[in-house]
């Protein structure tokens, strides 16, 4: 996400700021896709982010949805096990 790095040197405020952003997408701006790819693009830069998790999580309510995130997160799973 260029946007972050350009305002936002420190890589743990540009993840911070990330999960803002996902979390304003999601929640105020109705726009759960959006809040998806910005949640995958931190899981990107940080496997293992609690935050990032725990909103793909609240987002399988949308049975839309739930093929992208499963994705996304067996892909992490994946990559946490080298296979």
């Amino acid at each position: 996400m260029l946007l972050t790095s350009c305002l936002v040197d420190d890589e743990q405020a540009q993840l911070a700021l990330m999960l803002r952003l996902g979390l304003l997408r999601e929640t105020r701006m109705n726009a759960p896709e959006a809040a998806i790819e910005i949640y995958r693009e931190v899981l990107e830069r940080d496997a293992s982010n609690a935050d990032a998790l725990v909103a793909l999580e609240r987002l399988l309510v949308h049975p839309e949805y739930q093929g992208q995130i499963a994705e996304i997160l067996v892909n992490k799973f994946m990559e946490k096990l080298h296979i």
